[in-house]
């Protein structure tokens, strides 16, 4: 029998930038709301892509879900808008996405968000659960209550990050976090420059989800303590991941931000906190950071950006980015916690850095990349670095087509080596994107997020992590055209190059010095109640997408490489020299490597019927035995 396949896939690495254009009917108004997760290939969509989770507006004003899948090239390949029916007791105006994660042995996509319930202003968490292929399993309406506040009926909470969890012995799947707060309020730290309203009480808290029944643990409630006192407001969790139990000493790690020692200094109201967990939720370690103002010629506010595990080192490597409140000067930091699984403490490098209690920073350049800046996620090691994507917020120069968000990719080296000679062995280099006329201004988590609280963490970005040949970036954004706002999506390749006006700034390495710990934890029991949100499936209208046209001028680099297939032979054309080659299974595991010459072929014959895809010259293409 001869098979003869020709595909349409293209490079998994393929730079491009698109702009997308919203469904008939609806607009993008919360444009920093966006959560985006990496697509697994399936057999109904055989690619790996991105999945798109944005809420957009209804001509009612209400805030519905919509979820696109989209491929390797930014094409549109599904779409789905789901809405609240409102008559199951909901008012349902803000029904706004935060976080999102993929379980890999389950198979099942989470996205979780807020909805505002309409009793006083009270706002709670939901969370949809979809299968591989995006299909809903169902939507959970999640109200979690705690006695310690004055009325637990009119509490608000907030989920901030969710994590997949592999070894829990209780049996969940995913890991929440995020914040409880008293009297149904914005639960935005007390030194919110957007507006918030005061909180009387804050608190943190963390639950588990079973996803085969659809089952939420008993959520447990942490409070700090500073020398004995309860720190009532400033709790902000930004990141929550699973420690390997590796040596039974598995869990969670959490980290965001919290009140500092000093808290009475204007614009300068908060610490960096790292919260350690064993499986059963128990406090294992707590351990909170800041500046030594006094060491230092202005005020800083560091903001934890992203967390990710490396086995190899068994540490956790750290970004964020951080505020100068006396002047123009912005960027990011960097920090890890080392011999993670070996010890059920906390143990962080910056505690010695150069035998000193210090924190590395990158500052950005203020001209041209002048305003806030926040983190979005760390890739798994390159070489010798870690990429970071991130964006920079309110830079109003010439030289950046007036854009208002830019998306921003940098590296950090966390060798030791490196990290000890931070301001000579760090790459200072700084890639970003142009965007044109982005001119809307920041919005509250219940209109989307507030970006003038950098501590709400970032979800609109992501490593895709293919393969170590193959280390592709998709950062989402938004444009602005004719005054509407549109969802923007750049992909680069290894670490920086996209012909979608990519331009790099050098920025400046220093240390500053950090205070060691002073807070303490206590637990507190926690209620929650969970309900079915009853949803009306809308079936989405085909979403535009736009290149290179004149007002956005992102322009792709497409790599013509074609191949054909007949029976277990793979012919190539396209190629200019002799390149690497691998092949995959539908579920990502390596089966079969090589190298392929110019118009030269490659043999099939050993693997087993079945469909595989083939990676080559950072192309993917789909095989069929």
């Amino acid at each position: 029998m001869c098979i003869a396949l020709f595909s349409s896939f293209s490079s998994s690495a393929q730079n491009y930038t698109k702009r997308y254009e919203q469904t008939s009917g609806y607009t993008f108004t919360l444009n920093d709301a966006v959560v985006m997760e990496k697509f697994r290939p399936t057999n109904v969509y055989p690619i790996i892509g991105t999945v798109v989770f944005q809420p957009v507006t209804n001509a009612l004003g209400i805030n519905d879900l919509q979820v696109n899948i989209l491929d390797d090239l930014g094409n549109l390949q599904a779409s789905k808008i789901y809405q609240i029916d409102v008559s199951n007791a909901f008012i349902g105006r803000d029904f706004v996405p935060i976080a999102a994660a993929y379980n890999d042995i389950t198979q099942k996509y989470v996205v979780a968000g807020v909805v505002e319930t309409g009793n006083l202003n009270e706002y709670s968490t939901w969370l949809g659960l979809f299968d591989n292929n995006l299909n809903v399993i169902d939507f959970q309406y999640v109200d979690i209550q705690t006695n310690t506040f004055s009325s637990a009926n009119l509490n608000s909470n907030l989920v901030t990050d969710v994590c997949p969890s592999y070894d829990n012995p209780n049996g969940f799947d995913f890991i929440l976090t995020g914040v409880l707060t008293d009297g149904g309020m914005n639960p935005a730290p007390i030194g919110s420059t957007g507006g918030s309203a005061t909180i009387l009480n804050k608190r943190l808290f963390v639950v588990g989800f079973e996803s085969s029944t659809f089952f939420f643990g008993s959520p447990t409630e942490y409070e700090f303590t500073l020398n004995g006192i309860p720190v009532n407001k400033e709790y902000f969790p930004s990141r929550i991941l699973e420690i390997p139990n590796s040596n039974n000493t598995g869990g969670y790690l959490i980290a965001g931000n919290t009140r500092n020692e000093t808290g009475g200094q204007t614009g300068y109201d908060l610490s960096l906190f790292y919260l350690r967990l064993d499986y059963n939720l128990n406090v294992m370690d707590a351990q909170q950071r800041e500046q030594i103002v006094a060491a230092s010629s202005q005020p800083l506010n560091f903001f934890i950006g992203d967390m990710i595990y490396d086995g190899a080192q068994d540490e956790i490597r750290i970004a964020g980015s951080y505020r100068n409140f006396g002047s123009e000067n912005y960027g990011f930091f960097a920090d890890k916690l080392v011999d993670v699984t070996a010890n059920s403490n906390l143990i962080l490098f910056s505690d010695t850095w150069n035998n000193s209690s210090q924190i590395g920073i990158l500052e950005i350049p203020s001209i041209p990349l002048i305003g806030w800046t926040k983190v979005g996620r760390i890739s798994n090691q390159i070489d010798e670095r870690n990429i970071i994507t991130a964006c920079v917020l309110e830079n109003s120069a010439p030289s950046t087509n007036q854009t208002m968000k830019l998306p921003l990719l940098f590296n950090f080296r966390y060798n030791d080596a490196s990290m000890n000679n931070w301001t000579t062995a760090q790459d200072m280099n700084v890639f970003w994107y142009k965007r044109w006329a982005s001119s809307n201004g920041p919005v509250h988590y219940y209109s989307g997020y507030d970006y003038s609280s950098q501590w709400y963490p970032s979800h609109c970005s992501f490593p895709r992590n293919e393969s170590p040949a193959v280390q592709s970036f998709v950062l989402g954004t938004y444009s602005t055209n004719s005054n509407v706002d549109h969802l923007t999506i750049t992909q680069t390749d290894l670490y920086s190059q996209n012909a979608c006006s990519e331009n790099s700034s050098e920025g400046i390495h220093f240390l500053i010095p950090l205070l060691g710990n002073s807070m303490t934890t206590s637990v507190i029991p926690v209620s929650l109640t969970q309900s079915l949100i009853i949803i009306l499936n809308i079936t989405a209208n085909q979403i535009d997408e736009y290149e290179c046209d004149s007002q956005n001028p992102f322009r792709p680099n497409k790599v013509d490489i074609k191949i054909q297939q007949s029976g277990d032979v793979v012919r190539i054309s396209g190629l200019e020299k002799e390149v690497d080659y691998t092949i995959y299974s539908l579920s990502g595991s390596k089966i079969q490597c090589g190298r392929v010459m110019p118009n030269n072929q490659i043999s099939v014959g050993q693997l087993s019927s079945g469909m595989y895809l083939l990676e080559v010259n950072d192309s993917i293409f789909k095989v069929i035995k």
